[in-house]
Order: C-alpha cells, then structure tokens, then sequence
C-alpha cells in the first residue's frame, strides 16, 4: 500500500481554544483520510520551551518547526478565513506562500463568502486614500 500524501492544514485554528481546535483539525484529518490523503497539522509537532526561554527564540523556534512540517508534506489546504481583520491570517497567508515557492500545490477556502471590497466598504477608497483592490475576489488579488 502506497504512503498517503501528506497535506499541512493551515489556518487560524491553531489559536482557538484547544477543544475547538483539536475538534476542527479531528474532522479535517478524517475527511482527508477518506480520500487517500493524510492531514498533518502545525500543532502536531510537540515543542517544549524552558521558562526562562525568551520570546522571540520561541516563536523562531515555532517558526522553524512550522517550516520543516511543511517540507515534509506534499501540499496544503489553507482556511484563509478573515481572521482580526478583513483578510486571512498572516500566518497562514505566508504558509500558502511558502508551499507554492516549493511547487506544491496550494488550496484555500474561506468561511466568508463576501468579497474583499464588500468587507472593507464600497467607496473604493480607505480611510487614508488609498485604493481599495476590487477584482470581484475573496481576498487580495495574489
């Protein structure tokens, strides 16, 4: 039997309460399983810090871990959801962006079905001026 490809579930997910998340990422994985595939989660990875660690060597070594998990996978599903904001994640936005760079394929979906102009007003302009990105798309053109 063949080895499963292995698939990085990005999302926000990864700061919702644990029950929820771990709920989330359960039935991803299983919808994944049905189809052959296997759903490797950014939280799947244990990393234990000291107390006395700082900070920012923490989230390096986040960073870091995050990158070799998906160097290990053979492509992504991203929720590019809005999250504390009117786009998706960073986070995840830069995962997407990290997988492409390596020619793996790339998936997203959103949870909201507004398009991006629609969730930052009509009027074309921000509150500064600029222009606001209108291509009839859930988010930011790339």
């Amino acid at each position: 039997m063949a080895t499963p490809k292995r698939i990085y579930l990005a999302g926000p997910e990864v700061f919702f309460p644990a029950t929820e998340h771990q709920a989330i990422v359960a039935e991803k994985k299983r919808l994944l399983r049905e189809y052959g595939f296997e759903g490797i989660d950014p939280l799947d990875t244990e990393l234990a810090f000291s107390g006395d660690q700082a900070k920012p060597d923490r989230g390096q070594r986040i960073y870091q871990a995050n990158r070799e998990l998906m160097d290990s996978c053979d492509g992504i599903i991203a929720n590019l959801t809005p999250f504390r904001g009117i786009s998706a994640d960073p986070g995840t936005v830069y995962e997407v962006g990290y997988m492409i760079g390596q020619g793996k394929p790339a998936f997203g979906f959103t949870l909201d079905s507004r398009r991006y102009r629609e969730r930052m007003g009509s009027i074309g302009l921000d509150k500064l001026g600029h222009t606001i990105e209108d291509f009839e798309m859930s988010d930011n053109l790339m």
